[in-house]
């Protein structure tokens, strides 16, 4: 980083940027670098202590993950399956709700209807609800305030 101008910019040409050695550091642990980019980072490993550090953490991080396993659960295999069977159970309960509920409510209105259509006490007026309007009320059906 340019100090007098605080810019991301290299000081001088073929110079990485900020962080830019970190990445190379960590990726040459896999891959090989470029001629120009393993030059400075060699150099900038002789010159820095802390890059030094890093590349030491980095592959002491990766031995330790390289001989680490994951504990094994006798009964992880029956676990998942009874999980996948109370999830399965769950969706069938999800994908006929509403189904059920739309046809047992028009179930009931078709009951209502048709036994009140059939009742003898039933007019079409009472089922309208109209029947007990006064000449007044119109006024409140035509009125648009």
């Amino acid at each position: 980083m340019d100090k007098q101008t605080g810019s991301m910019k290299p000081t001088q040409p073929g110079e990485p940027l900020p962080g830019q050695l970190e990445e190379w550091l960590a990726f040459s642990l896999d891959q090989p670098l470029q001629e120009e980019q393993d030059r400075a980072l060699a150099s900038a490993m002789r010159d820095n202590p802390a890059l030094q550090a890093e590349k030491i953490a980095l592959l002491q991080l990766r031995s330790q993950l390289a001989s680490w396993k994951p504990p094994k659960k006798p009964d992880f295999m029956s676990q998942l399956r009874q999980k996948l069977e109370k999830q399965r159970r769950h969706a069938l309960v999800f994908y006929f709700f509403p189904r059920v509920a739309v046809a047992s409510i028009l179930l009931a209105m078709g009951i209502a209807l048709l036994s009140g259509y059939f009742s003898k006490h039933l007019s079409d007026k009472v089922a309208l609800g109209v029947d007990y309007l006064e000449p007044d009320d119109a006024y409140g059906f035509i009125s648009t305030e």
